[in-house]
């Protein structure tokens, strides 16, 4: 079967490595991200490939940038690392005994535990070591974010029926109380989560926004869905406020299934959802052997005038590393 050409034209910087997980900090207009086989961080200047190292006290699973993007939250088995991104050290590590999705706001990192059932979210202060375990209860496995504000977290479920998306306020110190929407199951979430760029709204894998507000009263109300995904769910997405533009990869919906192509970056203009373009990314290999790339990660620069996709191979391709397309905004 002939491997359609690339439409997406940019800057495509080959990596040393297969990451596994990906943050941006849009302050310094880095790529934070950890690899297969590598105890560090990897910070990386998505313009040019070139990466600054920061060794680990242990093997890392998951990474995330604070709200205003100047350090990283590193989690391990049984740790979580502060990492002083302008410094490239890191900064503060704290033990812990559970894993799961986090979330970094100032010195207090939060984690949203992977297994059981019903938990509670810690709160572990960085400075102290203390770990607090707050008072609402949620479903293990779900996705939780830090909110641009930095003063509460967002999480949308998994594995629950219906999935609904919550609130949980934090205000630089331990989680509070968890808020759902007034919806619970009336729009698709689909097991995914990313804000705007100022937090005004946030994006789920089905494809519907909601507003969002200091506000608890007006906030999570629902604002709209991403045209003509049909049987499609979002992998990846970023916004830019600047250019009034989203930024997404789609997939099957109901698919499990890693190998299943997300070859194509789909660009609307936001507020209203109008549709710009639709590009096919390029192809990772050697133009002999060229390989179908799967958009892992995409991000927008500050100005709005950038976007960097981060490429990964089918496992099948073990050989070929990850990539980063750096192109001009449509």
């Amino acid at each position: 079967v002939a491997i359609p050409p690339a439409t997406l034209a940019g800057n495509l910087h080959n990596l040393p490595f297969r990451l596994t997980d990906a943050a941006f900090s849009r302050a310094l207009n880095r790529l934070v991200v950890i690899a297969e086989g590598i105890q560090a961080v990897m910070i990386v200047d998505p313009e040019t490939g070139n990466s600054t190292r920061v060794d680990l006290p242990a093997t890392p699973h998951s990474v995330t940038t604070s709200p205003e993007g100047f350090a990283a939250l590193v989690t391990s088995d049984f740790s979580v690392s502060m990492v002083n991104l302008a410094s490239g050290t890191v900064d503060r590590t704290v033990a812990v005994n559970v894993r799961g999705s986090t979330g970094l706001m100032g010195s207090w990192a939060y984690i949203l535990p992977e297994r059981d059932q019903w938990e509670k979210v810690r709160s572990v202060n960085l400075l102290s070591g203390e770990i607090k375990t707050g008072t609402g209860s949620v479903y293990a496995g779900a996705i939780m974010k830090a909110h641009p504000s930095g003063r509460r977290l967002y999480m949308v479920d998994r594995g629950l029926s219906p999935g609904d998306i919550h609130r949980i306020d934090a205000g630089l110190g331990p989680a509070l109380a968890v808020k759902d929407s007034r919806y619970h199951g009336d729009y698709p979430i689909c097991e995914n989560l990313w804000f705007s760029e100022k937090g005004d709204f946030a994006f789920t894998g089905c494809g519907n926004a909601f507003s969002l507000s200091d506000d608890p009263k007006k906030d999570m109300d629902f604002a709209g869905t991403v045209p003509n995904l049909e049987e499609q769910r979002i992998s990846a997405l970023a916004h830019s406020d600047s250019a009034s533009r989203v930024l997404l990869v789609p997939q099957q919906r109901y698919s499990r299934n890693d190998e299943d192509p997300r070859d194509t970056l789909v660009t609307y203009e936001f507020p209203g959802f109008r549709f710009i373009a639709r590009d096919v990314l390029p192809r990772l290999g050697t133009p002999e052997s060229p390989v179908i790339a799967t958009g892992r990660f995409v991000f927008a620069n500050r100005d709005g005038r950038r976007m960097y996709v981060v490429l990964d191979a089918p496992a099948a391709a073990s050989k070929v590393t990850s990539a980063i397309l750096a192109a001009d905004m449509r």
